[in-house]
């Protein structure tokens, strides 16, 4: 399980299989995770798919976010499913000001929204998170289709 940790905000992202017809093919290779989301007198979980192409970029942005510090940037994370939704955006101080929406079913109306506050000091731990996330994801390859 990966944790991503936003200050009061917490992610745990467990990997349960990923699921392949044609590898690092956009609609064609995804990730199915358990997402555990915890704040101060909250607590939820829910199913996510999300294509490995997605959580790269969002790591790249996040790297790309903390090299060029102290330069201000800002940029939002929406999956094509999009059951997760981070907008973060880097003060030339370091304080990145962020906010978040999750959807259990993003075709219901059901959404938890919020925001949180970091600095840029907390990037280089979530952006690991997320690469070990991809490296774990390489044991649970589930074949599917013709390939």
């Amino acid at each position: 399980m990966n944790e991503l940790n936003f200050g009061k905000l917490h992610m745990k992202i467990d990997l349960l299989n990923r699921q392949i017809e044609d590898r690092n093919k956009p609609y064609l290779d995804w990730l199915v995770c358990n997402v555990v989301v915890s704040l101060p007198n909250f607590k939820g979980q829910f199913r996510w798919s999300v294509m490995p192409s997605e959580l790269e970029s969002l790591a790249a942005d996040l790297n790309m976010m903390y090299t060029e510090f102290p330069t201000p940037s800002k940029f939002t994370f929406e999956p094509v499913e999009p059951n997760i939704v981070l907008s973060f955006e880097l003060t030339p101080t370091g304080q990145i000001i962020g906010s978040f929406a999750f959807y259990p079913d993003f075709r219901e109306e059901q959404v938890l929204k919020g925001s949180f506050d970091i600095d840029q000091s907390y990037l280089p731990g979530i952006i690991e998170s997320i690469r070990t996330l991809l490296k774990s994801s390489i044991d649970k390859i589930e074949k599917i289709g013709n390939s």
